[in-house]
């Protein structure tokens, strides 16, 4: 069973709240991991995923000890992706996703409660985001 400071991934809300503390507690961390894919999807690269990330992280000059918990807890990797989506939809044209535990958690909901009400999510949930991209409706935001 795999555990993030105490909590089991059966628990899918309460996995989601850390990784929002996570975002809370290192801003700047998931934004440039957020500018990191944004460079992958301006490339083309069709699928970018945790291990290129962690890689593409350490060689843009993050410290292993900024981007290590990428590497180990694919868990945290499937929520702040999904917010990465629910955020910015362009970026679900190179980020594959699977079902997870966190997919049935109003992860809008716990974002606000956790890292800031005021936030606009330009889509509802990962599922929106790689909709809109076929759809054609993603702007450059």
């Amino acid at each position: 069973m795999r555990m993030l400071k105490g909590v089991t991934v059966e628990d899918p809300e309460a996995y989601v709240r850390q990784a929002c503390r996570w975002v809370r507690r290192h801003p700047d961390r998931f934004k440039r991991l957020m500018r990191i894919v944004h460079r992958e999807v301006d490339r083309g690269n069709p699928n970018v995923q945790r291990g290129d990330v962690y890689k593409l992280a350490r060689d843009a000059g993050f410290e292993v000890s900024e981007c290590d918990e990428l590497r180990r807890d694919h868990n945290l990797w499937a929520v702040l992706a999904r917010y990465m989506v629910m955020l910015r939809p362009r970026l679900a044209r190179s980020i594959s996703f699977r079902r997870a535990g966190c997919d049935e958690v109003d992860l809008e909901a716990v974002w606000r409660e956790e890292v800031n009400a005021g936030t606009t999510f330009l889509a509802a949930s990962w599922q929106a985001a790689k909709r809109a991209c076929e759809d054609g409706c993603v702007s450059a935001a």
